[in-house]
This record gives C-alpha cells, sequence and structure tokens, in this order.
C-alpha cells in the first residue's frame, strides 16, 4: 500500500504544488528560530550552548529552502518530500526537548493555580506540539504520517528525560496539577466506559510525578498522535476529491484540449503553473485568503516588485550603514552597551543580507517573489530592536523634555519603537491588502516581549506637568473626533497617575501613528501607482498592435533572455573576488590556530628533547601564520595582493592575543635548547645582514622571553612574509611568462606598452630607489591627463556621484553638530565650526547641480575636494581635542579598543576616506595627501595629551605600543637590542608613536592602493 501511495500521480501533482509553500514556510520558520535563538536563549537567558543547538535547526531549515529554490536539487525534493519533512521535524523534536529541560524560563511558574492554563503551558512547554505542526502545515498524506508520525513524537522521549521533572520542581503546582489530572481522567473515563471507582483508588494515592506523567502520555496519544492523524485523514481525503474532479472535467473535454494543443498557446497550457493548480485545491478557503491569494498572483504587485527592487537595495545599504554608526558610536563607545551593540550589528548583517539578496540574479528573483515577507520581517526585527534600545540604552532621551508638551510628544515618538517600523512599510510602499495584516503585527507583536517604555518616562524628573498638559491636549481631540461629552471622561481621566496617562498616550500613538495614518498613506499612494500602472498598460497595448512579432521571434527572444546556466553568478562572483575570499579564509585560520596554540590542552613544546633543531620545528608548527601562509602560496595569489594582504594576516593575531612565548617557557627544561636556538639565528642574521658580531653579542645575557620574542620574531619575518612573498614571486613571473607566450601567440604586444608597465610596475617592487622614477613617472602622466579629453569626460561622470556625496556628508555632519555637540555636550561654538563644514557641504552639492558652477566644479574638482577634506581634517582635530565627551574613556582596558579609538579621533583616517570614495588621481594624491596628513599636525596640539589624560589607559597604550612594535620589528629588522629600550617610554612617547605608525601606516596603504591601480591600468 505504501508502495502505490509512493508511485501515485496524486502525490507527485501535490508535492510539485506544494514546494514553494514549503520554500516560504521553512523561510518564515528559519527567521522565528533565529529570533528565538537569539533575543530569547542568547540575549535575554544567556544560554549559549541552546542558541548554538537552535541554530543549527535554523541551517537546515535555510538548506531546504536552498533545496526548494534551485532547480537539480527542487527535483530531489519532490521525490523526497515526506522524509525530508519528517527527518525536519524529528530534529525539531529534539530541540525542542531540550530547550524545555534546561532552558533558562520556566514557563510553568506563570501557571496561576489554573489548570487551564497550566494545559496550556504543558501543550507549549512539551516538545511534541512543534514536530506536529511541521506535519500539519506541510498537509503530508496519512500513509506516510500514520507511519512517521508516532516515531517522531516518541522517539525523542528516549533521548531526554520527561519535562514532569522541571514541572513537579515548580512551586505551587500541586493543586492545578491534581485538578488538571482529576478533569483529564473523568473525560477519560467518559471517553472509554470505564467504571469510574475502578480507577478512583490508584489515581487519589498517585504522586505529583505520577499525575504529570499520566497527564503528558495523555497529551501524546491524544493530541500529538489521534487529533493530527484524523486532520490529516480529512484534508487529504478532501483534496484528493477536488483534484479527481479537476481530472475527470480534463478528461470530458478532450475535444477542447485538443483545439487548444493545436493553437499557438498549447505550450504555455500545457505546463499549469503551481499557483494555478493551487487555486483549485483551496477553493475553500476563506474569503480574506482568498482576496489575499489574488493580490499575490496580481501582475500589478509583480511587475512593482521588480522595479522596486533596486530601491530596496539602495535603502538596505543606508539602514546598514546608520545602524553601523549607531551601534559602533553611540552604544559602544558612548554609552559602553556592548549588548546593545551586537543587537544592532545583528539588523546590520540583516540589512546587508538582503542587499546582497537584491543584487545577484538567483536571489533577486526569490526577493521579488516575497519582497512583502523580506520588508516586513525586516521591520520587525527593527522594532524589536529599537524597543530593546529606547527600554535599556544609556541615554534618556526624556531628559529634553524642558517642560514643553509638543517637546515631549516628538520625544515619545522618536523614543518609542513603532515609527521606525513603520518607516519601513512607508519606504517600501508596501501594497494595502499587505500591509493591514502585518503592519498590526509589526507594531504590536513587541508589546508583551519588552516592557512599556513609560517606565523610562514616569521615571524622569519634572515630567509630570507636561505629561498632563500633552494628556488634557490628546483627550480633548479624541473627545471632538469620537464626540464624546467631555464631562463623561474628565472625571476618570483627572485622576489618572502619570503611568496610565503615560499608557494612554502611547496607545494612542500606537492605534493612530502606527496604523491608521501608515494604511491611510499606504492605501492612497497605491491608487495612485495603481491608476498610473493602467494607463502605462493601455499605452503599451496600443504600441504593441502598431507592432507585428511573429511566433519564431518571440520564443526566440524568450530563450535569449531565459538563458541563464546554473551557478554561472556564483561562479562569477568567486572570480570577481577571489583574492579577498582566499584572505578571508586565511585569516580565520590564523586567528584559530593561534587560539589553539594558546589555550590547547597539550604542551607540544614539552617535546623539545633538548633540540634546538626540534624546537625551531615545533615553534614553526605551532606558529598561526604557517597555514595561513599556506593557503597564500597553494592558491597562487598574485604578489602585488599579497604585499599588501600577507603581512597584514599574519601581523594581526599578534595584537589579539598574547605571545607564544608563555606556553613555550611553561615547557620544562625549555631554556638551554632555546638559548642555542636564539645564537644560531643571531649568527645567520649577523652573517646576511653584514652586523657586526661583537655589536648584537650581548643581546646572549638577556632573558628567556626576550630571547623567545626575537625568535618568534624572526620565523614571522622571514617565514611568514619573505618567503612566501618570494614563492609567489617566482610563481606568478613563471605564469606571467607563460600566459605571455600563449598571448604573443594569440595577438601581438606593442613594445612601448610592455615597456611602460615594466617601468611602473619596477617602480614600486623595488622601493625607495624605484619611487622617485615612479612618481616623476605618475606626475608627467598626470599632467598629460589633465589636458586631455579623458579627464574632463571622468569628472563629468562623477559630479553627479560627488553630489550624492556631499549631501550625505551634509546630512551626517549636521546630525553631529545638532544632537552630539550641541543637546548632548552643550558645545556651541564646536557646533558652529561643524556647521561651516555643513555648508560647504551643501554649497559643493549646489555646485554639482547648477549648470554654470558645475562647469567650474568639473574644471577644479581636484582642488576643491582637497580643500574640503582640509576643512574637514582640521574640524575633526578640534572636536577630538576640545570636545565635551572624552572618547577615549570606552576604551575597557583592551588595546584593540584604543586602537579603534585612535583611528576614529584621527584627522588623516578621514581624509583619507574622502581622496578614496572621490577617486582621486593617484598623481595629485602624491601632493595632496601628505598635506592633508602633517598640516594640521602644526596648527593643533597632539591627541596624545587628552589620551593620556584619561583615567587608566596607561595599561592598554602599553599593550598597545608592545603589539605594534613587535609588529614593527618583524616587518623592519628583527634586531634583538632595540628590545630592551621600548620598556621606559613614557605614555606620552608611547602613544606619539603609534599615531605616528597609524599615520605611516594609512598613508602607506592609500598609496600602494593607487600604485597597484595604476601598475593594472598600465599593464591594461
Amino acid at each position: 500500500m505504501l508502495q502505490q501511495w509512493w508511485q501515485s500521480e496524486f502525490r507527485r501533482d501535490w508535492n510539485v504544488h506544494a514546494v514553494d509553500m514549503d520554500r516560504t514556510g521553512w523561510l518564515v520558520t528559519a527567521a522565528l528560530g533565529t529570533l528565538t535563538c537569539v533575543y530569547k536563549l542568547w540575549l535575554h537567558e544567556g544560554k549559549t550552548e541552546l542558541a548554538l543547538l537552535g541554530l543549527s535547526h535554523v541551517l537546515l531549515l535555510l538548506a531546504l529552502a536552498v533545496l526548494c529554490t534551485y532547480a537539480p536539487a527542487r527535483q530531489l525534493y519532490v521525490r523526497h518530500r515526506e522524509l525530508i519533512v519528517s527527518l525536519a521535524s524529528l530534529q525539531c523534536a529534539f530541540v525542542c526537548r531540550r530547550i524545555s529541560n534546561h532552558g533558562g524560563t520556566n514557563l510553568f511558574l506563570r501557571h496561576g493555580g489554573s489548570p487551564l492554563r497550566l494545559l496550556a503551558l504543558l501543550f507549549i512547554g512539551d516538545f511534541f506540539l512543534y514536530g506536529v505542526t511541521y506535519h500539519l502545515s506541510a498537509r503530508l498524506s496519512f500513509a506516510w504520517t500514520r507511519f512517521a508520525l508516532p516515531l517522531a513524537v516518541l522517539l525523542p522521549l528516549l533521548k531526554e528525560q520527561s519535562i514532569c521533572h522541571r514541572v513537579v520542581a515548580t512551586p505551587g503546582i500541586q493543586a492545578p496539577l491534581s485538578d488538571l489530572h482529576n478533569m483529564l481522567r473523568n473525560v477519560h473515563d467518559l471517553a472509554t466506559l470505564t467504571p469510574a471507582a475502578r480507577w478512583r483508588g490508584p489515581y487519589a494515592a498517585a504522586s505529583p510525578m505520577e499525575q504529570c506523567l499520566a497527564i503528558n502520555a495523555w497529551l501524546l496519544l491524544f493530541a500529538g498522535i489521534a487529533l493530527p492523524l484524523s486532520a490529516l485523514a480529512a484534508l487529504e481525503s478532501q483534496a484528493r476529491s477536488l483534484w479527481q474532479q479537476r481530472r475527470q472535467r480534463q478528461r470530458q473535454q478532450p475535444d477542447s484540449a485538443a483545439s487548444h494543443a493545436s493553437g499557438p498557446q498549447s505550450p504555455q497550457r500545457k505546463d499549469v503553473h503551481p499557483v494555478v493548480r493551487a487555486a483549485a485545491i483551496s477553493a475553500a478557503a476563506p474569503q480574506p485568503l482568498k482576496m489575499l491569494q489574488q493580490w499575490w498572483q496580481s501582475e500589478f504587485r509583480r511587475e512593482w516588485n521588480a522595479y522596486a527592487v533596486d530601491m530596496d537595495r539602495t535603502g538596505w545599504l543606508v539602514v546598514a550603514v546608520l545602524c553601523s554608526l549607531t551601534s559602533v558610536y553611540k552604544l559602544w563607545l558612548h554609552e559602553g552597551k556592548t549588548g546593545l551593540a551586537l543587537l544592532c550589528a545583528s539588523h546590520v548583517l540583516l540589512a546587508l543580507a538582503l542587499a546582497a539578496v537584491c543584487t545577484y540574479p538567483p536571489a533577486r528573483q526569490l526577493y521579488i517573489c516575497h519582497r512583502e515577507c523580506f520588508v516586513t520581517m525586516g521591520s520587525l526585527h527593527c522594532a524589536f530592536m529599537c524597543r530593546s534600545i529606547s527600554n535599556h540604552g544609556g541615554t534618556n532621551l526624556f531628559l529634553r523634555h524642558g517642560g514643553s508638551p509638543l517637546r515631549l510628544l516628538g520625544l515619545l515618538i522618536i523614543g518609542d519603537f513603532f515609527p521606525f517600523g513603520v518607516l519601513y512599510h512607508l519606504i517600501a510602499r508596501l501594497s494595502f491588502a499587505w500591509s493591514r495584516f502585518a503592519l498590526p503585527l509589526a507594531v504590536l507583536l513587541p508589546l508583551p516581549r519588552e516592557q512599556s517604555i513609560c517606565h523610562r518616562v514616569v521615571a524622569t524628573p519634572g515630567i509630570e506637568a507636561p505629561l498632563s498638559d500633552l494628556h488634557t491636549v490628546l483627550q480633548t481631540v479624541h473627545d471632538l473626533a469620537t464626540l464624546t461629552p467631555a464631562s463623561r471622561l474628565r472625571g476618570p481621566y483627572a485622576a489618572a497617575s502619570p503611568m496610565e496617562q503615560c499608557l494612554a498616550i502611547n496607545a494612542w500613538l500606537l492605534l493612530f501613528g502606527g496604523i491608521a495614518l501608515p494604511l491611510a498613506a499606504l492605501a492612497a499612494v497605491e491608487g495612485h501607482s495603481r491608476c498610473m500602472w493602467q494607463q502605462q498598460r493601455q499605452r503599451q497595448r496600443q504600441q504593441l498592435s502598431d507592432t507585428d512579432l511573429s511566433t519564431d521571434d518571440e520564443e526566440l527572444l524568450a530563450s535569449v533572455e531565459c538563458f541563464d546556466p546554473p551557478g554561472m553568478h556564483e561562479w562569477m562572483l568567486y572570480i570577481r573576488h577571489r583574492e579577498l575570499a582566499v584572505t578571508l579564509a586565511s585569516l580565520h585560520s590564523n586567528l584559530v590556530c593561534r587560539c589553539i596554540a594558546l589555550h590547547g590542552c597539550v604542551n607540544a613544546f614539552e617535546t623539545h628533547g633538548g633540540s634546538p633543531l626540534r624546537l625551531l620545528g615545533l615553534l614553526l608548527l605551532c606558529s598561526h601564520w604557517l597555514f595561513g601562509s599556506l593557503y597564500f602560496v597553494t592558491a597562487q595569489l598574485s604578489y602585488s595582493w599579497s604585499c599588501l594582504a600577507l603581512p597584514f594576516i599574519v601581523a594581526l593575531p599578534v595584537l589579539t592575543e598574547r605571545s607564544l612565548c608563555y606556553k613555550v617557557l611553561a615547557a620544562p627544561g625549555i631554556e638551554a635548547p632555546l638559548a642555542q636556538l636564539h645564537g644560531a639565528l643571531q649568527a645567520v642574521h649577523d652573517f646576511a645582514s653584514v652586523t657586526p658580531a661583537a655589536r648584537l653579542r650581548a643581546p646572549h645575557t638577556s632573558s628567556p622571553m626576550e630571547q623567545c620574542i626575537a625568535v618568534e620574531g624572526w620565523l614571522l619575518m622571514v617565514a611568514g612574509i619573505m618567503l612566501p612573498l618570494a614563492a609567489l614571486a617566482a610563481l606568478e613571473r613563471w605564469t606571467r611568462h607563460a600566459w605571455e607566450q600563449r598571448q604573443r601567440r594569440l595577438q601581438p604586444q606593442l613594445q612601448e606598452e610592455e615597456e611602460e608597465s615594466r617601468v611602473v610596475a619596477w617602480g614600486w617592487q623595488n622601493a625607495p630607489w624605484g619611487l622617485h622614477m615612479c612618481l616623476a613617472h605618475h606626475c608627467n602622466a598626470w599632467e598629460a591627463w589633465r589636458q586631455d579629453d579623458f579627464r574632463r569626460d571622468v569628472n563629468e561622470r562623477a559630479a553627479a556621484t560627488d553630489r550624492a556625496g556631499w549631501a550625505a556628508v551634509a546630512f551626517l555632519v549636521g546630525l553631529l553638530c545638532v544632537f552630539k555637540l550641541w543637546l548632548q555636550e552643550g558645545k556651541t561654538g564646536l557646533a558652529l565650526l561643524g556647521s561651516t563644514h555643513v555648508l560647504l557641504a551643501l554649497g559643493l552639492m549646489a555646485a554639482c547641480t547648477h549648470p554654470a558652477a558645475r562647469q567650474l566644479y568639473i574644471r577644479h574638482r581636484e582642488v576643491i575636494i582637497t580643500l574640503a577634506s582640509l576643512h574637514c581634517n582640521l574640524m575633526a582635530r578640534t572636536i577630538a581635542l576640545n570636545g565635551g565627551t572624552n572618547v577615549f574613556l570606552h576604551h575597557g582596558n583592551s588595546p584593540l579598543r584604543l586602537l579603534g579609538l585612535l583611528l576614529a579621533c584621527s584627522h588623516y583616517l578621514w581624509s583619507a576616506v574622502y581622496l578614496v570614495f572621490c577617486q582621486v588621481s593617484y598623481a595629485w594624491c602624491c601632493v595632496a595627501l601628505p598635506l592633508l596628513a602633517l598640516l594640521p599636525l602644526l596648527t593643533e596640539r597632539s591627541i596624545c595629551h587628552r589620551m593620556v589624560g584619561t583615567p587608566g589607559v596607561e595599561a592598554p597604550l602599553h599593550d598597545l605600543h608592545t603589539g605594534l612594535n613587535l609588529v614593527h620589528i618583524a616587518t623592519v629588522t628583527p634586531t634583538f637590542h632595540i628590545l630592551g629600550a621600548y620598556p621606559s617610554d613614557s605614555p606620552v612617547e608611547q602613544c606619539m608613536a603609534v599615531d605616528a605608525w597609524l599615520l605611516l601606516m594609512v598613508a602607506q596603504h592609500l598609496f600602494t592602493l593607487y600604485g597597484s591601480s595604476q601598475v593594472s591600468q598600465a599593464e591594461v
């Protein structure tokens, strides 16, 4: 019987129809599971292991959604759909049972002494409910479910202990548990016609554990097996009858089918779309669902989603940028709320993921098909995030009410969560048919999760008077709008407490500003858009009536447009970013290997055996950079990219973890082989660098820690950077030679272009001797380029981009001046200084807009951008030195956080950002960048004076200086006598050394970036 069902035509048709609904279901379940794992298990309860266990189920669901999307795997899913859903249900049952037993929240504390509430809590808290939901929502067949469902329900009982252990441990549970047991016993007696006197004696004397086990068994058998099987049998019989009726109608009309098959539209009618088949099967659906289904299949929705996907991509990127700034500068650096910063960072990752989905063609079609679900999911996540920030953030916005009811109303709108979620629906212009269901859900769902914002409002000093005035105003407006007599409501409202007044205001804002007004706006916008769309469709039909395309031409165009080999876009994406992907994998490998070497239980250095060579081999095996360098060599990355990335990849883990020497010195008897190895490497270094041995002989008396650090630095420099780069240079030279020979056979190359590319490449690969030659070459090239038409065309194309960039600069700097410098810190002078940059940016934006000034801007674009960058440098340095907030107070004794604060407060970073984003020519940057980096140093004192005045900064500053010192020694020269001079530096000298190192590194990487781009252009 099971084999006949497996081969039946009804099963095949139903699985083909249900695969699209399954994909949506897997995505929705993955989103809900992610929210549960992140918000409930990780952030709220702190159960990291349970959160990771739940995320494993999320990964399975995402894999199944991918399986339902792509064509080859889709056929596999259709063929084995029942088995796949049952396995996912079984894993969900295991995960839910684990969470029920070991979660941080005991649901049964909320029983309230009620047997019915306890029954509901047992339904929710037990595991089988979610597994049964998989079978019901997927509507698996009765022939399969009667075997699979009992297995999925009963199998987790063998793995985990019963939920009754947690139920019985709940205080005050005995009375409702006994009442519920008696209630179910009476129902069982009536249903099975069992004499009550037969069971009354044993049940009356049963312990709470036995009562709970009996209730749990009854729920398992009845609600976990019997009811789902009955529901599935009824649903399958109804679907089968509808399917048979449709088949009979198709068989009764052979003539009409043959006549349609002879026509030109027969290929489209043979392949019935799953959505059309869904309409035949779900004919008995309720009227609201039919309306929603008709809207889902409408042509207007499909065309509007395809048109809006590019705007959505830009919107998600803007959301990611704004949330990143909020997470880093406000929540982490300013308020020190690391948990809220990570919560905001999760929204950044969600926005970036949705932007990526809008970009790549395979995922783009999925986004167009389910755009409303994606936007609503982002809106709901934003609502949860904003409510958590409003309740637990370090800044109380309501302190700025100033006794004004209108200002308090604005603060309530800004400080609450719903405006940001509503903005998602308004900016995305979702349809009214969807928003009237989704918008109330997105607005009201976060209310049970968090406490009301009114707890924070009422705790604000001096809030009673403006709160009462605002409540009176809104009460009057409400009375006028609803034609309610004011005398009827004046008494209760006048006696209301501040908490009740705030709750009433909040409810009014939620219903009116969060639901009613947005829905009205969306209805008006959709009506206008639909009218314009219908007019456009009529014009297109009139134009199509004038044209005459044959059927063969249409089929040819359709075949050309639909040609897309599977996996082509992912392959091209990897080819385009191969170096970056390999570098990130190498960095991850470095960090993992270093953590394992430092924190592993086995100390490999205990096997040194007193041999310096064996100790050298152990150091190489336990070093992190060995495996990272192998990534570069085996992948044969280009030499120009490796010169930039490999030192960074090798040196970055040194700053994040302590030195490996702590574990080396913990091995017994390590001093003698370490001293011998240090002496041997010192002799090799003296011979290679032609250094007098007498000059370096004294450091033999250094401590074992200094000897180990010197050996590690030497190995990092030679074996981690120099040897891999030499190997990559040899491999690239051989590969390039073979490629040039092959190209010469295909197409002759001009000797002049080859000679020019060799000059540029030689100049950058033989710095500093080739630097002057390269600079002279590029200055001559820039002079010729400045007088060429190509430069004018580049500046004309960049003027439009610059206009948007100046607008963004004016907006962000304006927010900084108003909210941070003026309102928060009260620095009117600095706010006016920042407003001058806002005016400058607005003036440049206007210059890019008007035709007369636009020509002047195009002619002198490099000079204008450089002057604006210089003004930004002076402004940033003045604010960093004289601002009311000392950013370095948030160092948290972390060298990496102190390094990030130094970069954020440095002026040269912003000049580098200006030049990189404006893509100014390299020849101009050679002159302008040193001026932009060094000129503010002559006008203001160093930032180190403010850093050193910060309490508790000495320890992280010393650690940061030591780490950069080690990187500098490993990069420049691993001489051993330098190590003794650094511990005597004062904090000011250490800060100046770190600041100078950062300035030179930012400038060097910018120069190298432009130089490598010029080399690639010369080769092309």
